[in-house]
């Protein structure tokens, strides 16, 4: 269990650097992540 279980984030920027880490980082923690990508980026979808 993580320490965000339960928990939603919305992440905005989510296509690359910080944004994209921390939307991998909630997720490996156990939150419901929202993630806001620009263009095409189909590596967010898990």
């Amino acid at each position: 269990m993580g320490i965000l279980e339960g928990r939603t984030a919305l992440v905005v920027g989510a296509s690359s650097g910080v944004g994209y880490g921390c939307a991998l980082r909630f997720v490996e923690e156990g939150a419901n992540v929202l993630a806001r990508a620009s263009g095409s980026q189909n590596r967010l979808l898990r």
